[in-house]
């Protein structure tokens, strides 16, 4: 594997590639959370689609909240403590961090589709909203959350490739001895 990933990106040092996955990761779950907390809370209920699916919003929000714990501990590993054995373990919770994204971007979208005549309800019934502007409302949020999951699954699995690369590299530098066929990454 470190034969064919030397590079984050082909033309950024791994290092540097884990930074800036790790802050990348931080930034996406930090947003995440809050936008989720605050869509959670809003009053406003008539653009607020997600509010009538408080258990999507409420494991979104779990979801980003361990991306966002993850994602620090990785740049407290690269910063600190910047050792075979603590990337070793970063990669493994960036392979979770990796299952977190993939799942709540299903979930998210498996509910927006569920919930789809509930979320139209809502959106005509109390406030004689035009139901085609209620229908484009919705299309946009399903046909978003698709184009988020897109972009955002690929570069998490890009982002895991980049961390156990490093990790592999850090191991072939703290112990120079050891043969390629050996590295597992378990």
């Amino acid at each position: 594997m470190d034969e064919q990933l030397t590079k984050c990106c082909s033309c950024i040092p791994l290092k540097a590639g884990v930074v800036i996955a790790s802050s990348l990761w931080l930034i996406y779950g930090i947003f995440q959370t809050v936008s989720n907390i605050l869509y959670l809370i809003s009053p406003n209920e008539g653009t607020n689609l997600y509010r009538y699916i408080s258990v999507c919003t409420f494991s979104t929000i779990i979801f980003y909240g361990f991306i966002t714990i993850g994602a620090l501990f990785g740049l407290f590993v690269v910063a600190f403590s910047n050792t075979y054995k603590m990337m070793s373990i970063y990669s493994k919770i960036a392979r979770g961090i990796v299952g977190f994204d993939i799942i709540s971007h299903i979930v998210t979208i498996v509910v927006i589709v569920m919930y789809k005549s509930s979320i139209l309800d809502k959106c005509v019934g109390p406030n004689d909203i035009d139901s085609d502007a209620c229908n484009q409302t919705y299309t946009s949020a399903l046909t978003l959350s698709i184009a988020v999951a897109v972009v955002s699954i690929p570069l998490s699995v890009y982002f895991s490739i980049i961390i156990s690369a490093y990790a592999h590299k850090r191991k072939k530098k703290e112990n120079p001895e050891t043969d390629n066929d050996e590295f597992i990454d378990s």
